[in-house]
């Protein structure tokens, strides 16, 4: 009975052990030994397996040898770091309860015949839905994906077929988060630049009004000239008339005779005088 109950107890060790050891899960909480996160910055992560590249849309992309198996898709919806599978970082889609397969990896397919990121998820009922028509023409059982699907690594250990890579995807709220950081520090720096262009614009007209201000004064300005009166060396009373010329003397007419002469002036020679007989 002792030797049952270590058989026993052996297989419900390994078990526990596998489960302390794993870090990643399926989303009924199965763990899945084989998978590795697919980055190690965030507190939960998708988890993607050997040979599987792990793409910004959570999805486990098949490289290599992987492709070679029986059995194995492309594309595979893996697991995560959470337990519960509730983290946002973990796959949500091909994950329903009694339509997929909760326990391990499933295959995805990629629809090309749109310009879209859309898939679907290899289950029964999309197998069945595959018999009469193309299952990316219903909406109910495609996958959209706005993102692009590049890959970002691969995986490092080996996974039951459906393991993905070392990269995680960017989730919609982080990449929002970035785009505004982004946009904030563009609209820092603008003001910043655009705060001293204005500066020095506004430095630069007081500078040009002043010196044409000061240009204009100093044009303007009348020089006056001492103006002292000279006083004349006589004085000249308003009734006096100035004549330039000597003053003629009076001619004089004798009472009674019609004859006359010119006063004398000293200047001239008297006329001979002829003498009696």
């Amino acid at each position: 009975m002792a030797v049952f109950s270590k058989i026993f107890s052996l297989p419900l060790l390994a078990l526990l052990l596998t489960q302390a050891n794993a870090l990643c899960y399926y989303p009924d909480g199965t763990p899945a030994p084989g998978d590795v996160p697919c980055t190690d910055s965030t507190a939960n992560s998708v988890c993607c397996g050997t040979g599987y590249a792990c793409l910004s849309n959570g999805i486990c992309q098949a490289t290599g040898d992987e492709l070679k198996k029986p059995g194995a898709t492309e594309f595979v919806r893996g697991s995560c770091t959470d337990k519960t599978f509730r983290s946002s970082s973990c796959p949500s889609f091909c994950g329903t309860p009694d339509q997929d397969n909760v326990s391990g990896g499933e295959g995805m397919a990629k629809c090309t015949n749109t310009d879209q990121d859309l898939y679907w998820c290899i289950n029964a009922a999309n197998l069945a839905l595959q018999q009469n028509e193309d299952p990316c023409t219903d909406e109910n059982a495609v996958v959209f994906f706005p993102a692009s699907t590049s890959p970002k690594g691969t995986g490092a250990n080996t996974g039951t077929g459906t393991g993905t890579s070392t990269t995680t995807p960017t989730s919609p709220a982080e990449t929002s988060s970035t785009e505004q950081k982004s946009s904030s520090n563009g609209g820092v720096i603008g003001g910043a630049v655009g705060g001293s262009l204005g500066g020095l614009a506004i430095i630069g007209g007081l500078a040009f009004f002043f010196l044409r201000r000061r240009r204009g004064s100093s044009k303007s300005t009348i020089h006056e000239m001492d103006y002292t009166p000279v006083e004349p060396s006589s004085k000249i009373s308003p009734s006096q008339v100035v004549d330039p010329m000597p003053p003629h003397t009076l001619v004089h007419e004798a009472p009674g005779s019609s004859y006359y002469e010119p006063a004398k002036t000293g200047h001239e020679q008297d006329a001979p005088m002829e003498l009696p007989a």
